[in-house]
């Protein structure tokens, strides 16, 4: 294995994909109600599939922004990794976390399907109980509890090169996986209004350090003094 990049999965492929089906929130309430066993389930991953593997077979001929941003962030964020980082092969695991919803275990599907079919990556995938929008206790005392682990046991399984990619999903689960990052020395990444891969990575002595595709920031930061620092 050379890498191991564990990804946040959001339901921007319902946006991205699916609107001819109407907006992203109409999308996934409906999908909540009728279930992942009925016939609009299926309707809405093929179509998305269909959708998102143009726009992928696109970019093959055309690596330029424009094509990129018009698919998920979750596959565009894996898309400008593989530009400024290196490219994935069949040897790197990706794991994708999604949330406790029927339209989170579709996208994350969504994305699996597609990254099988154009990079031979098949990743695991992996619903976070507790993991929602409408109960807060739950989001906090099971969701991000259940989050944390999974990221911990997934990082200290695995002796290679790791990524978290924070690009898709909540924005609440950032603060979560980012500490699991540090405290492990795992390289952030996140793909910035759909253009430029901001990577975050942490020392040992506790500093953070920034990169903008593959150049190195001065901007760094010391997390023992709080204070800003330039090299």
């Amino acid at each position: 294995m050379q890498k191991l990049i564990i990804t946040t999965v959001g339901t921007s492929i319902l946006d991205k994909c699916c609107k001819k089906f109407g907006d992203a929130e109409t999308i996934a309430e409906k999908l909540e109600k009728k279930g992942k066993d009925s016939e609009y389930y299926n309707e809405i991953k093929q179509h998305a599939i269909d959708a998102l593997q143009y726009h992928f077979e696109r970019y093959t001929n055309n690596t330029s922004i424009t094509v990129r941003k018009r698919m998920s962030a979750e596959i565009a964020s894996l898309l400008a990794m593989e530009k400024d980082i290196e490219n994935l092969t069949n040897e790197d695991k990706i794991v994708l976390l999604h949330s406790d919803t029927t339209g989170g275990e579709l996208c994350a599907e969504v994305t699996a399907d597609v990254l099988c079919k154009e990079r031979q990556i098949c990743p695991e995938i992996i619903r976070i109980e507790g993991l929602q929008t409408e109960n807060a206790k739950t989001f906090v005392d099971k969701g991000l509890k259940n989050l944390f682990t999974i990221t911990k046991d997934l990082l200290e399984a695995h002796n290679c090169q790791r990524f978290v990619n924070i690009t898709g999903g909540y924005k609440g689960c950032i603060p979560i996986q980012a500490l699991q990052a540090q405290d492990k020395r795992v390289t952030v990444i996140y793909l910035f209004e759909d253009t430029d891969l901001v990577l975050m990575y942490f020392t040992e002595d506790g500093k953070v350090e920034f990169g903008i595709g593959n150049e190195r920031s001065t901007t760094k930061f010391d997390t023992n003094s709080r204070h800003e620092y330039e090299s």
